[in-house]
């Protein structure tokens, strides 16, 4: 087999994992359901994971690297901050809509891992802040925006987006049209002007 269709299989398994996770408790679920939703043996599985657990921990860290490689802002991007704000909102949206197992399984307390995974979350959220701050001390040196502390300023936005994305995908199941995002931009737009 070559090392293209291994991880391809690879990944067929943790995408099915998610699904599988996503529906039942982390102690409910048997490798085989996993394997059945992946369309493969069983032992396939344990020729890439050495547990249910090992494959539960990889699964959450392919999310949270895929997570962040689509919806991170470039701070070095020199378009316009309200551009780039609004494609990162389009981007959650997008990823969290495809991805809702991997989101749901974030939020849930259905496995034992809760604390490991509360801080992998703490530790994307802190470099996504981060590229915000830096995000909006470039938008002030550049004099799009008022200068205001730059931690706040990437707080007040994180609160908005999570509002906005987590709970009208997640809790509401009704996705953010593009619209609502130009309107999520342009109020807090509003809120900075001088």
């Amino acid at each position: 087999m070559s090392k293209i269709d291994k991880s391809n299989k690879r990944m067929d398994i943790l995408v099915a994992a998610a699904k599988v996770f996503s529906e039942e408790n982390f102690y409910q679920v048997k490798v085989q359901e996993i394997a059945d939703a992946a369309g493969i043996g069983k032992g396939t599985i344990y020729e890439y994971f050495n547990s249910k657990e090992e494959l539960f921990h990889e699964m959450l860290r392919e999310g949270f690297k895929q997570y962040y490689q689509v919806v991170r802002i470039d701070p070095n991007d020199e378009r316009s901050i309200w551009i780039k704000l609004e494609e990162f909102l389009k981007n959650n949206v997008y990823f969290v809509s495809e991805n809702r197992q991997i989101a749901y399984l974030l939020l849930s307390n259905n496995h034992p891992f809760q604390q490991k995974l509360t801080s992998q979350i703490m530790e994307v959220r802190k470099s996504l802040l981060h590229d915000m701050e830096q995000t909006f001390q470039l938008a002030i040196n550049e004099g799009e925006i008022e200068k205001k502390p730059i931690d706040l300023l990437a707080r007040i936005f994180w609160g908005a987006f999570m509002e906005v994305v987590s709970s009208m995908i997640l809790l509401e199941g009704n996705p953010p049209d593009d619209e609502t995002i130009k309107e999520v931009i342009g109020t807090f737009k509003k809120g900075l002007e001088i």
